[in-house]
């Protein structure tokens, strides 16, 4: 018998736990009205949907906008305890990502709903975010570019809910295992808050190491210093879903960290280090890449004409990247064209070896706060995925109470 489990019977101390539907313990109020343009910075506390996501984690005690008291009383107003829903989404993932609302009166938008209850909110928020929920919740979905999930399918969905005839003991039952969870989630918002200021002085750091003065460099357009490339187009079934000895290239599209793979093949378009930059979607975003690569569609690809620290070059290309000038009509997307006239700095352009040995200095000092910002293997990231996959962990653990036999499957 695990830790965990000698924990929960000591914990329930023999009380039943029962798995209800939601829609028996509380109800679904729907957001009305509220758009993006109607949010001010006093006034009525607000939540757009779109905040969910952006914004707010599992619990929140105050909101990032308001709405005028005129505007305000015509909308559908969240309370304490509540727990916020957005019910919209591009992923299956994030649909009816949770927030338990703890502040006091807060207006809400469309495309999000409340559940009015007398449970702890932010115990059915973190079993919101356990397997056995999300099992649940995935047979409900509907939509195709837009994911929902109805009030209604939400209402069938069942919940555990420890000492259901006893209100009082049900809630310390929940109340400790949110404290437990807390534990997991607040280290991880202390690990987040110190790379947010390690970001900032990494920042810092880069623009003033790539602040130069006149005759400290050459400014040379982007399309003298590299070889620019833009991925091409293939099907997705052109590559494989998975890397295996054979197709061991990745293949690389627009995004940001893995939502930049998009399969892997067997052949290499770019052989050489590289640095690629994002021609839609988050327009600009630069990455540098170590192995042989096939860029697709919406990639540009920078590989350099000659002598040059590619990590100097990295670093610079992020105090760029959101200065393109993309037109406003269309599908916003970069081109070659739009970057090759991108000034680049080249340091003691009249001394070659001056100048490596001059990149090689920069390109040190920000790689160590490169690898403490970014890198999944080492660094703040890799703290932060490992607390977050212990909290997932001992969240599914205490939160897995036996099903009834018609169950949660």
């Amino acid at each position: 018998m695990s830790d965990v489990t000698t924990f929960l019977k000591r914990l329930l101390g023999g009380a039943d736990v029962e798995w209800v539907p939601l829609g028996d313990i509380g109800e679904f109020i729907r957001g009305n009205g509220l758009q993006k343009k109607d949010l001010v910075d006093s006034g009525l506390p607000a939540i757009h949907y779109g905040q969910i996501y952006t914004r707010y984690g599992l619990e929140a005690h105050t909101t990032f906008s308001y709405v005028s008291e005129k505007f305000g009383s015509k909308l559908k107003k969240a309370h304490t305890n509540d727990l916020l829903l957005a019910t919209t989404s591009e992923n299956d993932e994030d649909v009816v990502k949770p927030v338990a609302w703890l502040g006091g009166t807060a207006a809400i938008s469309g495309d999000m709903m409340l559940f009015r209850h007398k449970q702890d909110a932010k115990y059915l928020a973190h079993f919101i975010l356990t397997d056995a929920f999300q099992k649940q919740k995935r047979k409900y979905i509907t939509g195709a570019k837009v994911r929902r999930v109805s009030s209604g399918d939400l209402a069938k969905i069942i919940v555990p809910i420890p000492c259901p005839d006893d209100s009082e003991k049900s809630l310390a039952i929940q109340g400790e295992i949110v404290r437990i969870l807390d534990k997991f989630t607040e280290l991880t918002a202390e690990l987040t808050a110190e790379l947010t200021q390690r970001k900032k002085q990494y920042n810092h750091y880069r623009d003033q190491l790539l602040t130069f003065d006149e005759d400290e460099v050459e400014w040379k357009a982007l399309g003298e210093v590299f070889n620019l490339f833009a991925g091409g187009d293939k099907p997705k079934d052109a590559f494989s879903d998975f890397e295996t000895e054979e197709f061991n290239v990745p293949v690389l599209s627009n995004g940001i960290g893995e939502k930049s793979l998009y399969g892997w093949t067997n052949e290499a378009k770019i052989i050489e280090p590289s640095l690629t930059v994002s021609a839609r979607g988050t327009i600009g975003w630069t990455s540098y890449r170590d192995r042989p690569i096939f860029p697709i569609i919406r990639l540009l690809v920078l590989t350099p004409k000659s002598e040059l620290n590619l990590r100097y070059a990295y670093h610079y290309m992020k105090t760029v990247e959101t200065s393109y000038k993309v037109p406003d009509s269309g599908i916003p997307q970069l081109t070659k064209p739009m970057i090759q006239d991108v000034p680049f700095p080249i340091p003691h352009p009249n001394d070659p070896q001056r100048s490596i040995e001059e990149q090689d200095r920069i390109a040190a000092i920000l790689d160590k706060f490169d690898t403490l910002t970014t890198s999944l293997t080492e660094g703040l990231p890799r703290e932060i995925e490992l607390r977050e996959k212990q909290y997932a962990y001992y969240r599914d653990q205490l939160l897995n109470f036996p099903k009834p036999d018609a169950g949660a499957a």
